[in-house]
């Protein structure tokens, strides 16, 4: 029952390109979609990657193209200053994590892994979402502003609630949603990654969508990228979830 040097155990620290062969197609999809989208444009690497990405894509045959996916996400990550020193080498996937994370201001020390900080930055976005919800709330109810506090909650949650009203939540599910915000969020990252590796796979950009909605615009690309970052912490939170449970199955059968 010990980790092979060939397949961990519990695959919670393997890299980005064998994440994404594990991904669904609807995964996929829905990274490639923000990768394509002019928003968010790169500026390292030429465009044969993005070409083979976009022809795939079309093609729904994602699967075929999943080097270039990940080279297209380091190159999205690689739009600062900084990385331009770099002789046109895109930065590491664990420097993109670490990047969101700084911006979202989530504590993380340079010990921490990959994975690690991607549960930071989960916790920190449902953090964010529990105080954009309180600070509308605490708006509408003071009167003044009150139209400002309303607009606030409602685009805050709209595009999260949406989702879930179309799988017959509806109201019901969106208050529980809301509620749940504040306690997840105290609870931590752990309890903040199962929250979000349940929610449907078209509400996951709205979770960073509602996050960056009221921040500064001098990275547009920072909104995709957390994006990008919450659906492979969603991909491995299902495959470690998966892990643990075959070595469950088969350590009762050797019981």
């Amino acid at each position: 029952m010990s980790n092979s040097e060939k397949r961990p155990l519990i695959r919670r620290h393997i890299g980005l390109e064998e994440l994404l062969q594990l991904a669904t197609p609807g995964e996929l999809v829905a990274i490639g979609e923000i990768l394509l989208d002019k928003a968010h444009d790169r500026l390292l690497g030429d465009d044969s990657a993005r070409q083979r990405l976009a022809q795939c894509f079309e093609a729904g045959e994602l699967y075929k193209v999943v080097d270039e996916i990940a080279f297209e996400i380091r190159a999205l990550g690689s739009v600062s200053l900084a990385s331009l020193l770099r002789r046109g080498e895109p930065v590491s996937y664990d420097e993109v994590v670490r990047d969101v994370a700084s911006e979202l201001k989530a504590e993380f020390s340079k010990t921490d892994s990959t994975s690690a900080i991607e549960e930071k930055v989960l916790a920190k976005l449902v953090e964010k979402l529990a105080e954009q919800a309180e600070s509308a709330k605490a708006e509408s109810q003071a009167g003044s502003g009150s139209w400002l506090g309303r607009a606030r909650l409602n685009k805050s949650f709209s595009a999260v609630l949406g989702p879930l009203g179309k799988l017959g939540m509806g109201t019901a599910g969106g208050g529980l949603l809301s509620g749940a915000l504040g306690s997840v969020a105290a609870v931590g990252s752990v309890a903040a990654a199962g929250m979000l590796a349940a929610l449907p796979l078209t509400a996951v950009g709205a979770v960073s969508a509602g996050v960056w909605a009221f921040n500064n615009k001098k990275r547009p690309e920072l909104e995709g990228l957390t994006t990008i970052v919450v659906h492979i912490a969603r991909i491995r939170a299902g495959v470690v979830a998966a892990d643990h449970e075959d070595f469950d199955n088969r350590l009762r059968a050797c019981l």
